[in-house]
């Protein structure tokens, strides 16, 4: 039953994203709604950041529809907003579904958007918890410094010089890291360890999921914070950021998370960005902040446009292709450039 129930939803998802397109004035077979993350990536490769862009379109819809009700619910309850979606994802005719459709388009263009975070930000969650050794050991960061309660200790994340407790629980962190696993293990796990150092690492700040519209485009995401003029982003990587590995931190990792974070930036009307990765090489934090470039937010948008529409796709460097679920059937690959010092 709950297969079919599944089966059943995404089909009307479908039906109901096509009534989308149609109601703007889209082609079917062209994409509307983007993650940033997905658009984002152009960066690390062109052909690889459409692909996700087309896997994921159905499933960020669903979340533009969902926040687009839920956004206007006092207190961002979530019940209301699901008996929204619920009505939508029910409903037949065809008129009502347009008027509950632009209904969502109408909420996200009239969000006062500071207030909905301030309500946010007191719902916030300030600390983590993580279990070593059979203990639960609470986690707060302060500034560039890892708290652990229990133990009453203070870990400079940005010196990667720790003591035994700061080593230990920070290994702990990434011990889902596939450093030495392969690269199919690495595919399969990098979300995980980076979802967790996420919740344990990255500093709190209030966040929402938004859409801006850009062109024929929707773009759509949460960032991982939202402060009073900027916006937050963390990653995490195996690689250390040593003289052998800087390259690809500085060339293909740092490009990508700048260009999410200037998009965001843009999205919520901040002016500053900061970008903090965390290498479980080094254990150590790494951290760079920025004003937002509204130009490489546009080189991105008009780019990737100009991909889905056919243009030419400058290739990735080779070794982006062994790890990437696509590469079967990818043409691009067998244009990909073989040195690692080219760019992208």
């Amino acid at each position: 039953m709950g297969k079919r129930q599944h089966g059943s939803s995404e089909k009307r998802w479908r039906e109901i994203l096509k009534l989308e397109k149609r109601r703007r004035g889209i082609s079917e077979d062209r994409l509307l709604i983007v993650g940033v993350a997905d658009l984002a990536n152009f960066w690390w490769c062109a052909q690889q950041s459409l692909f996700w862009a087309r896997d994921s379109e159905l499933r960020v819809f669903a979340n533009y529809v969902f926040h687009g009700f839920r956004l206007v619910t006092p207190g961002l309850y979530e019940e209301p907003a699901l008996m929204m979606v619920e009505m939508l994802l029910k409903e037949r005719d065809e008129r009502e579904r347009l008027r509950l459709l632009k209904l969502v388009d109408d909420n996200y263009k009239g969000l006062d958007l500071d207030r909905i975070l301030r309500e946010v930000a007191k719902k916030a969650e300030k600390d983590a918890e993580v279990e070593i050794d059979g203990r639960i050991l609470r986690l707060v960061r302060e500034g560039d410094k890892l708290v652990i309660l229990e133990e009453g200790v203070e870990c400079d994340l940005t010196k990667g010089e720790h003591d035994d407790v700061c080593r230990k629980v920070l290994r702990a962190l990434c011990a889902r890291s596939p450093e030495h696993a392969s690269r199919e293990s690495e595919l399969g796990s990098r979300f995980k360890r980076g979802d967790l150092l996420h919740e344990k690492l990255a500093e709190r700040h209030p966040s929402i999921f938004y859409a801006k519209e850009w062109d024929r485009y929707v773009i759509a995401g949460v960032p991982d914070g939202i402060g009073e003029d900027f916006v937050y982003e963390f990653k995490s990587t195996v690689f250390s950021n040593s003289a052998k590995y800087k390259w690809r931190v500085d060339n293909s990792i740092l490009p990508v998370t700048r260009t999410q974070a200037n998009i965001y930036a843009w999205i919520f009307n901040k002016r500053r960005w900061v970008v903090e990765i965390f290498s479980c090489a080094d254990l150590r934090l790494y951290k760079w902040e920025g004003e937002v470039d509204y130009g490489d937010v546009e080189r991105t948008l008009k780019g990737f446009k100009a991909a889905e529409e056919g243009g030419e796709i400058l290739p990735p460097v080779c070794w982006k292709c062994e790890s990437c679920k696509y590469r079967d059937h990818c043409k691009v690959k067998d244009r990909c450039r073989p040195s690692r010092r080219q760019g992208i």
